[in-house]
């Protein structure tokens, strides 16, 4: 497959660079953010060779779906080739006329914009947890090894980390400074703060009490506390002088900006966070096996409408505390293996090439719901 073609006869589907706003991909999806999304025809898109189908449902607040499957990287980088896509930004008129989102639409496109670009952290970090489970279980690694320490060191980073990571891509999203962001996420996953946690002792800055909660492993505080910073960051350039502002600005956005995390916004976040995974233990208790059916049977769905990404903090969450997860990921697994089943099914079955070609994975990557 030439991707260089493919990309080529894309951008001009989409009506030119002069279009396009923004550009980014996930496992198997390109995803743009078009200035006017109602002069692309779906069915031109869907003709062209490398692409495997649109995602109409999602063309909302100007975001567009075009799946290519498990080369998305490769056609990603070829049409990055053909445009200045990854410093564009909208100018103020763009960001006046896009249209306006729906609450719900806005936490979403919020949340897959933060969570999209460390995938591959996490999933990385994910397959070295898989991986030290079966070096131990098959008796080659033993559990009391520096090597099983190490690896399970690597396999917990990503997780341990998990708010620096988001605070960078938060940052890119919110458009704030993301250097700042990472200084007030390592704040609040610093080891002296942790300890004064853990002490069980109260705790309070200039009179202002903190709320003893741990932030490592989380997905809400951070990026609330990233969107706030933003805000701070503006109200910060406009009160320091221009003589100044290189270190009186940046000195203003951690004084304020810290102290809101550990005292207001980052709680917050955290019950919104413990909230969630509540009601998703208590949906299991009261449906049992019944609601992980459902859910299972409704993920392709629900993936296509983008609505999986309201679960990924919950997800995170109980795998924090209490350190599993019998609900969401469970369904997501026996979704997933549906698909990869058909999939494997549709690739010893079918006669056309370029279909077996697009189910050669026999995983869950297939065309219908795969988003992450």
């Amino acid at each position: 497959m030439d991707y260089s073609v493919t990309a080529k006869k894309i951008l001009e589907k989409l009506g030119g660079e002069n279009n396009i706003n923004s550009i980014m991909h996930c496992m198997t999806r390109l995803r743009f953010h078009l200035k006017d999304e109602n002069i692309v025809d779906d069915e031109q898109i869907k003709k062209i060779k490398g692409v495997m189908g649109v995602m109409g449902v999602m063309k909302k607040g100007g975001q567009y779906q075009i799946i290519i499957g498990n080369d998305v990287a490769v056609c990603y980088n070829e049409l990055l080739k053909l445009g200045n896509f990854q410093k564009s930004k909208a100018t103020n008129s763009e960001k006046d006329n896009k249209p306006k989102q729906n609450i719900l639409s806005t936490l979403l496109d919020v949340i897959s914009g933060c969570m999209t670009p460390i995938i591959p952290a996490i999933m990385g970090a994910g397959m070295i947890k898989v991986l030290i489970v079966l070096l131990h279980l098959s008796g080659v690694l033993s559990d009391k090894s520096q090597t099983y320490t190490i690896l399970s060191t690597m396999g917990d980073g990503a997780f341990y980390f998990l708010p620096v990571l988001l605070a960078i891509s938060a940052a890119k999203k919110f458009e704030t400074n993301a250097y700042l962001a990472v200084a007030v996420a390592a704040v609040m996953i610093h080891p002296d703060f942790i300890s004064l946690v853990n002490a069980g002792k109260p705790i309070s800055f200039i009179g202002l009490p903190v709320t003893a909660a741990t932030y490592t492993y989380s997905v809400i505080p951070v990026i609330m506390i990233v969107w706030v910073m933003s805000y701070i960051e503006k109200f910060a350039d406009k009160i320091t002088p221009s003589f100044a502002k290189s270190f009186l600005k940046p000195m203003i956005i951690l004084l304020v900006t810290v102290p809101m995390a550990l005292t207001l916004v980052g709680p917050i976040g955290a019950i919104i966070g413990k909230g969630l995974s509540s009601i998703m233990y208590i949906i299991y208790n009261k449906a049992g096996v019944l609601a992980v059916v459902l859910l299972s049977a409704f993920m392709p769905f629900i993936v296509m409408t983008g609505m999986h990404w309201a679960f990924v903090p919950m997800t995170l969450t109980n795998l924090t505390n209490p350190g599993y997860d019998v609900l969401l990921l469970v369904a997501m697994l026996a979704s997933n293996l549906a698909q990869g089943a058909s999939c494997m099914a549709v690739a010893l079955k079918t006669k056309n090439k370029s279909l077996k070609a697009s189910c050669k994975c026999f995983r869950c990557f297939c065309i219908t719901s795969r988003c992450n």
